[in-house]
């Protein structure tokens, strides 16, 4: 019988997480793409995964893994993970390290397998692509909380609209994740 995952997608050293339902036999690759979507990433930067049985990455354009990692497309998630509490790295963006820890909630017996990843829960916005990592992330928080803080101007500036940490919408990321198959 088909099983999905349920996974809870937290960005650690931020209070932004997903909670999300995929299938237990989806690849690696697969993987990813919903958690760009789910996480509001660009997929302008490089990723892997990391768990007990090792560092998984796509192949390079020469057909072989960056690094001494395993290919990531040879990979499934009940590949890595069996029951609850099971837990797998994710990092996305090797400049500004954003380490998410996916976490598996629960593994579901379902009558049939799942097409579409969903997004049950969240919270948080994702912060924008280079911002400086945790350290940028938290500075932004900052000036976007204080109407008159000095570097506010600058991030609006460079943004080109107002940031709200807290803002987390449900029905964007779950738009995102249906154009996905998986």
């Amino acid at each position: 019988m088909p099983t999905e995952t349920a996974l809870e997608i937290r960005l650690k050293g931020t209070p932004v997480w997903r909670g999300v339902l995929v299938p237990s036999t989806i690849k690696l690759p697969k993987l990813h793409a919903v958690i760009q979507r789910s996480m509001g990433w660009t997929n302008s930067h490089l990723h892997l995964f990391r768990s007990t049985f090792g560092t998984y990455e796509p192949e390079s354009e020469e057909g072989d893994t960056l690094s001494d990692s395993l290919n990531e497309a040879e990979v499934t998630l009940n590949q890595l993970v069996g029951e609850k509490g099971d837990r797998v790295s994710y990092v996305y963006d090797f400049g500004d390290f954003w380490d998410h820890d996916l976490i598996v909630k629960a593994i579901i017996p379902c009558a049939k397998r799942r097409r579409r990843a969903e997004c049950i829960l969240g919270e948080g916005a994702c912060p924008p692509e280079d911002v400086g990592g945790i350290p940028g992330y938290l500075a932004l928080c900052e000036a976007m909380s204080v109407k008159d803080h000095p570097e506010r101007a600058r991030y609006l500036d460079w943004l080109r609209e107002p940031f709200d940490p807290k803002a987390f919408d449900q029905a964007s990321v779950q738009e995102r994740l249906a154009k996905l198959p998986v």
